[in-house]
């Protein structure tokens, strides 16, 4: 099994600092001066011929023994399987629920888990780390503008295509910089409205974001 990465990156420094750091076999590529997540993806996709392709982000480190954890854990999955991620989100009796295995600097305990790994019982996954089976043929449709809520798609669109999305047990450190009170701006707002639109018939949506007891709407993802 071939495994291949690739990131998306606007800032090298970020990038030595931290995934360049991080002890994997497998090529890296990395894009540049993409007009959208959409199109930068699309080309690591269509460059790569790995048999599995990690989208990773920069600021994320994967400990010693990432790459064989991951090959021991799709090997036990049916063929069947489109994504995988390390965190996600589903809606559990009535609310959000937060599933998966990360460490982010960002919190007073740095790491957290949640939940029996791996379930396919998740709506979207966080875009920190994409897991792609390149059987599927996936790709990503370059509509899509912006930097944002490309996880929600690509969880949507393997689910209309037949393709099972699992979060799985393999520690990633985010080492991000995105502040915990980031809100969602107007780009942001309208990816989401385009993605009802493209998938309308689909309520997985409602897990991306809610609105709080003010009305506010804020991303239930505290890191994409």
């Amino acid at each position: 099994m071939k495994i291949g990465y690739g990131c998306l990156v606007n800032d090298f420094k970020v990038l030595g600092n931290t995934l360049l750091r991080s002890p994997i076999g497998g090529e890296l590529r990395i894009a540049v001066d993409a007009k959208s997540a959409s199109e930068g993806l699309n080309k690591l996709i269509k460059d790569s011929d790995a048999d599995v392709l990690v989208l990773i982000h920069q600021d994320v480190f994967l400990p010693d023994g990432w790459e064989d954890r991951l090959i021991s854990i799709i090997e036990k999955l049916d063929d069947d399987w489109g994504l995988l991620g390390v965190w996600g989100a589903r809606i559990e009796n009535g609310g959000f629920q937060s599933i998966g295995n990360i460490a982010d600097t960002r919190l007073n305990n740095p790491h957290v888990w949640y939940g029996e790994l791996p379930t396919d019982n998740v709506e979207t996954l966080d875009e920190m780390c994409l897991v792609i089976n390149m059987k599927s043929g996936f790709l990503f449709d370059e509509k899509m503008i912006g930097w944002d809520l490309y996880g929600a798609y690509a969880c949507l669109k393997m689910k209309e295509i037949g393709r099972k999305v699992f979060v799985v047990d393999n520690l990633a450190i985010h080492n991000t910089r995105r502040s915990l009170d980031w809100k969602p701006n107007m780009v942001y707002l309208s990816i989401f409205e385009w993605l009802k639109s493209r998938f309308p018939d689909n309520i997985v949506l409602s897990t991306v974001y809610h609105k709080n007891k003010e009305e506010r709407i804020n991303p239930v993802f505290y890191g994409n």
